[in-house]
C-alpha cells in the first residue's frame, strides 16, 4: 500500500524533488567520505609517529644494554644482535601491515566515491530528462 502512495505522489509532484533530494544526499555523502579520508590520513600520521617512537625506544634499550655490559663477549654480541634484528623485523612487519590496511581503506573510499559520482551523473541526467518539455 505504501508503494502505491509513493507512486501516486510521484505522479502528481514529479520526480524532480526526489532527484534533487537524491543529489543533495550524494553531495553530503561525498563530503562525509572526504572527512573520513582526512581522518584516516591523520591516523596514519599518528601511527607512523608511534612506530618511530617505538623504534627509538628499541634503539635506546639496545644502546643501554651494550653500555651496561662490563665486557662484550662474542656470544653476547651475537645473541643481542639476533634479538635486536628480530625486534626490527617485527616493527617492519607491523609497518607493512599498517600501510596495507591504510591502502585498502583508501581504495574502499575511492570505490565508494566513484559509485557516488556515477549515481550523481545518472541522477543529473534523469533530472534533465524530467525537466525537458513534453511535446
Amino acid at each position: 500500500m505504501s508503494r502505491l502512495r509513493i507512486l501516486i505522489l510521484l505522479l502528481f509532484t514529479g520526480c524532480a524533488p526526489v532527484l534533487d533530494a537524491q543529489l543533495r544526499l550524494i553531495d553530503v555523502s561525498r563530503k562525509g567520505l572526504a572527512d573520513v579520508k582526512q581522518s584516516l590520513d591523520q591516523r596514519q600520521t599518528l601511527i607512523a609517529s608511534l612506530q618511530a617512537a617505538q623504534r627509538s625506544q628499541l634503539d635506546a634499550a639496545f644502546d643501554q644494554d651494550v653500555n651496561d655490559q662490563p665486557s662484550l663477549s662474542p656470544a653476547w654480541v651475537i645473541e643481542s644482535r639476533t634479538a635486536y634484528a628480530a625486534a626490527i623485523e617485527q616493527f617492519n612487519q607491523q609497518r607493512i601491515a599498517s600501510a596495507a590496511a591504510a591502502d585498502a581503506d583508501r581504495a574502499n573510499l575511492a570505490a565508494i566515491d566513484s559509485a557516488l559520482r556515477q549515481l550523481e551523473a545518472l541522477s543529473q541526467a534523469q533530472l534533465k530528462l524530467n525537466l525537458l518539455p513534453e511535446h
